[in-house]
């Protein structure tokens, strides 16, 4: 397992995986709350994913700057995670939040891709 996180490769596909789910999980749950399809005490242990995928970022964040060469990928990584740590800890229920949230995921997403394809193409 320590040998998977010290590939910037490898934190970038993590990064990416976990930006993503983390995005649909934030659009589905209101979906499952609302339908009342999970009960009121598994929406507070679902509630604890989002820092499980906070954790997740972090570590994916954290790897893929440490070895990323490119100064304005490191520092949107770092960017789009704060915001998102931010707004995911301060937990305001406005919609401006989430959609700022949500922002943040994809963020996230875009960035550890091209962060991605930097590496790949350095190595080819």
């Amino acid at each position: 397992m320590k040998k998977f996180f010290k590939s910037i490769t490898n934190a970038d596909q993590l990064g990416i995986i976990s930006s993503a789910l983390c995005l649909i999980h934030c659009l589905l749950t209101p979906v499952f709350v609302g339908t009342v399809l999970i009960t009121d005490h598994a929406a507070e242990q679902y509630h604890y994913l989002n820092y499980f995928f906070l954790v997740l970022s972090l570590v994916a964040v954290w790897t893929s700057t440490r070895k990323q060469s490119n100064l304005t990928i490191r520092t949107l990584l770092w960017l789009f995670f704060v915001v998102f740590s931010v707004t995911l800890l301060t937990e305001q229920s406005s919609v401006l939040s989430r959609y700022i949230m949500y922002a943040a995921s994809i963020g996230l997403v875009v960035t550890h891709y091209f962060s991605l394809r930097e590496c790949q193409s350095c190595e080819a």
